[in-house]
């Protein structure tokens, strides 16, 4: 067992560094981007704001020189370092294990109500009710309003919960005779 763990931590940490030394290779190729786009100091962007300036055709075109030797450095240097991070990650053996581990342990999990990048397929909260098989409804409580803000899509026995717009949870309210137990 001990071997397969040491071999576990070993496959991580070489994704993990690679990853890291792939974003730290990518800094000459976003310096001269920024330089290429009339970015000065304190108004150079990062690597991801890049990424996210050229989704934009009309970026593209105008500056397409620099989007060539940026694009060409980053397929080259940072896409495969992200596709194995991303593939270790997304395993559904390491994600179980992780939920299992951390979450079903009681470890905090993150839940953002207005955060564009959540759907109901990747919120911790989507996760946990399809893990305990039950729906679960999120209400805002505060002085002035007590209102569902939030219902997951997976299970039919419910689990409500109130939640005090920052960073708490406490529960409302459960029919768990039919939820799976952590």
């Amino acid at each position: 067992m001990l071997k397969f763990v040491n071999l576990l931590y070993n496959q991580v940490k070489q994704i993990v560094e690679n990853y890291q030394r792939a974003h730290e290779n990518m800094r000459p190729a976003v310096a001269e981007c920024n330089d290429a786009l009339g970015h000065t100091e304190g108004r150079r962007i990062s690597l991801e704001d890049l990424i996210k300036f050229f989704e934009n055709n009309a970026n593209i075109l105008s500056y397409n020189q620099a989007y060539n030797k940026f694009i060409q450095a980053y397929n080259s240097i940072y896409q495969p370092a992200e596709n194995a991070f991303d593939a270790y990650a997304s395993r559904k053996d390491i994600y179980s294990q992780y939920v299992r581990e951390y979450y079903g342990k009681g470890g905090w999990f993150v839940f953002h109500n207005s955060f564009s990048g959540e759907t109901h397929t990747t919120s911790m909260v989507d996760i946990a009710a399809m893990y305990l098989r039950c729906k679960i409804i999120i209400y805002l409580v505060n002085d002035r309003e007590n209102k569902k803000i939030y219902e997951t899509t997976s299970g039919f026995n419910v689990v409500e919960v109130n939640w005090n717009g920052h960073n708490h949870f406490v529960q409302r309210q459960a029919h768990l005779t039919q939820c799976k137990s952590m």
